[in-house]
């Protein structure tokens, strides 16, 4: 038998509804890491994947989760997007369809309406957290035109929930184009986390950052919260040393 035959009796064996669940999981777990491996999945593999997870979702196989993705298919990119809609959806699905959407597969076909509604609907870090990441996979395969991030960017920013706050920092990484109000109104922010954060981002190289040296030294003259304060004083160091001339070498 070969590995094309067992991986179509992997295939079979998830399909079969009179199957005991562990024999699924072997059966799921014996694509993934084929896919994994690089091999080619039997046609359909995919969606018998998708539909394992979404009616099991507590049985993903998380180190893998991202192969199925990677494979184009128009019923289960509805099914993803039909699950993020919804607001009876737990967690695990929302996790699920977020991870399936940002796939390879899938991410270029994502709407632009979907990822607004799901900005509106953004009620604590995890929601923002999940839809941060399907933006910057949406973005990296087609583009998203500016004024939806600045919409999405400064629509968290003004959240009364810290944490969906901080998660604007994810969408302004996408923004190509410096902006230093945002970056002052985040340094000001009156949680120590967001602060903090976003002293973090400019270190990590975030837009806007070769304009922030002066808004950071003065949030320095005010900043009392030890932790924002250390994060404004690694922001300063490398501000610094990219403003100053490089060093001639000695010959």
């Amino acid at each position: 038998m070969t590995s094309r035959d067992l991986l179509v009796v992997a295939c079979d064996t998830i399909g079969d509804t009179s199957a005991l669940l562990p024999l699924k999981k072997a059966a799921v777990e014996a694509l993934l890491s084929a896919a994994s491996d690089g091999l080619a999945l039997p046609p359909g593999a995919a969606r018998l994947l998708w539909s394992f997870w979404a009616n099991a979702p507590g049985s993903r196989s998380w180190r893998y989760a991202d192969k199925i993705g990677d494979v184009p298919d128009e019923r289960v990119r509805a099914e993803a997007t039909h699950i993020l809609e919804r607001h009876e959806s737990g967690d695990d699905l929302r996790d699920l369809a977020t991870d399936v959407l940002a796939g390879k597969g899938h991410a270029a076909h994502v709407e632009h309406r979907l990822l607004l509604a799901l900005a509106e609907r953004a009620r604590d870090e995890r929601e923002a957290h999940r839809l941060a990441r399907l933006v910057g996979a949406v973005h990296e395969a087609r583009g998203i035109e500016l004024p939806i991030l600045r919409m999405v960017r400064d629509r968290w920013a003004v959240s009364s929930v810290p944490g969906v706050r901080e998660c604007s920092l994810l969408v302004a990484r996408e923004i190509v184009e410096p902006d230093l109000p945002f970056v002052e109104r985040m340094l000001a922010d009156p949680d120590a986390d967001v602060r903090g954060t976003t002293a973090d981002e400019l270190t990590m190289g975030l837009p806007g950052r070769e304009l922030a040296l002066g808004a950071v030294e003065a949030r320095l003259r005010v900043e009392v919260h030890p932790h924002a304060l250390a994060a404004l004083l690694r922001a300063q160091a490398s501000l610094v040393e990219d403003a100053a001339p490089p060093r001639r070498r000695r010959r």
